[in-house]
């Protein structure tokens, strides 16, 4: 028997804290991030200031967040040469070389990889300098890659000195100046030699090689999706993203469809979903694995620009999704935010939630982290139109709100209309009882719950 070991004791609703730090990393968005244990590095990304129609102002500076104290650590002057600054970036942690691997972003230059080692004092401190090695940009990339999807899969054999780490490149698009085109859906993989540091690779010998071409079906080409390693399934899973971010709040431009990449034959397969129950579709979410099995899914943005803030998981064995309640209205509306879990010395199991903009008119960028504790709580899904199972209102049990009105298809433009009224009832000062945002679990509706699986 597989017990969803999360799952059991289902008692509580979610709870998220707003952790407050004397000291901590800038407001940030679309920063490039990677976890090793407990220490969530950051590097770059941007700030959207608070000045209405100014860029986006880049940044390159590195942290830690300490997952075990909550605390911030600036490793920016570990670094003994700075690092070209850029949103969108992705990163990745290679246990076998114990360094850390950037690519992408924007105005970063595609055929550059970034490398910087990471030791293991007691300090964890990162040191030396980065190093940049080139290699030709992928296939139908010139320039700039944003959007882009990168995972590291270790070697299956670390003890083979002949074997390889490899990293998987999916989706992503051109940053150009005037504009931002469609994005693009091949899928690549670049092979490092095992236990020899990025750095120390011959550049002759690195390239990046299209795989997937053999697949019966393919995903359409797309960035900022998110794609994870499910290392029990030795697959990879892309949820999400969008065709073209300028029209992404234009209905038919968001996707929902999940893919499975099987990792030995390099196939794409789309995964059929419970159409009573799945995220709607969104992009500039979060995502991270949750142990051998599952998935997080947090916020993102959707067609109509709404913000979301719920918080999904997806069991890869079961192929279906459940969504978490949640208690009260707290629950962090973000979009290209960075999410992690961790689970503690005393077996506590934590989302940690940082950064990304609040788009409520314009875009903020958020400097807040936030936690929130999964192993004991309240999920399900209930009956709504589109399988979301939440409803849509402003006050307590969503009463007097029809569903299949705010969730039909169409429907989104009256959850705005919600959201205008709910900001209006705040500024004069009328309470607003059990309001999460634009959505609100209806307690009658949660009539599946996860139960352990045979």
């Amino acid at each position: 028997m597989v017990m969803m070991v999360m799952m059991l004791g289902i008692e509580a609703d979610l709870e998220y804290k707003k952790i407050d730090t004397p000291f901590s990393m800038p407001p940030r968005y679309l920063p490039a991030h990677a976890q090793l244990n407990n220490y969530w590095t950051f590097n770059g990304g941007g700030e959207h200031p608070s000045t209405e129609g100014s860029d986006l102002i880049m940044q390159t500076d590195l942290w830690d967040f300490d997952l075990s104290n909550n605390i911030w650590i600036n490793k920016t002057g570990l670094a003994t040469n700075s690092y070209p600054p850029a949103h969108s970036r992705a990163a990745v942690y290679r246990p076998s070389t114990s360094e850390y691997i950037f690519f992408g972003g924007s105005p970063a230059d595609c055929s550059a990889l970034y490398s910087i080692p990471r030791s293991f004092s007691s300090s964890a401190s990162l040191s030396t300098s980065y190093v940049a090695t080139h290699i030709p940009c992928p296939l139908s990339f010139h320039s700039h890659i944003i959007g882009h999807s990168l995972v590291l899969v270790p070697s299956s054999t670390p003890s083979d000195p002949t074997s390889f780490d490899t990293i998987y490149l999916f989706g992503g698009t051109e940053d150009l100046v005037d504009e931002i085109p469609p994005g693009i859906g091949l899928t690549f993989k670049l092979l490092l030699p095992i236990n020899i540091r990025l750095s120390n690779l011959s550049h002759s010998d690195l390239k990046w090689v299209q795989i997937g071409t053999q697949s019966n079906a393919q995903p359409e080409a797309r960035y900022y999706a998110s794609l994870d390693y499910i290392q029990s399934q030795n697959q990879l899973i892309l949820f999400g993203g969008t065709r073209h971010l300028k029209s992404a709040t234009q209905s038919g431009y968001n996707f929902d469809d999940l893919w499975n990449f099987d990792l030995e034959s390099e196939t794409w397969t789309r995964i059929a979903l419970d159409p009573t129950c799945h995220p709607e579709p969104r992009c500039l979410h979060a995502t991270t694995p949750y142990s051998t099995f599952g998935l997080f899914i947090h916020g993102g943005v959707s067609e109509h620009a709404i913000t979301f803030s719920n918080l999904w998981f997806y069991h890869v064995i079961d192929q279906k999704f459940v969504i978490f309640k949640t208690s009260g209205w707290k629950a962090p509306f973000r979009e290209g935010h960075s999410m992690t879990y961790y689970n503690n010395s005393a077996g506590k199991e934590w989302i940690y939630i940082y950064g990304g903009d609040v788009e409520i008119g314009k875009p903020i960028t958020s400097g807040q982290m936030w936690s929130v504790e999964v192993g004991k709580a309240k999920m399900g899904c209930g009956e709504g139109v589109g399988g979301i199972g939440e409803c849509v209102g402003v006050w307590a049990n969503c009463e007097g709100v029809d569903e299949d009105d705010t969730l039909a298809p169409g429907g989104e433009g009256k959850r705005g209309v919600i959201l205008v009224v709910v900001i209006v009832v705040l500024v004069i000062g009328v309470g607003v009882l059990g309001w999460m945002g634009y959505y609100y679990w209806k307690k009658q509706q949660m009539n599946k719950v996860v139960e352990p699986m045979n």
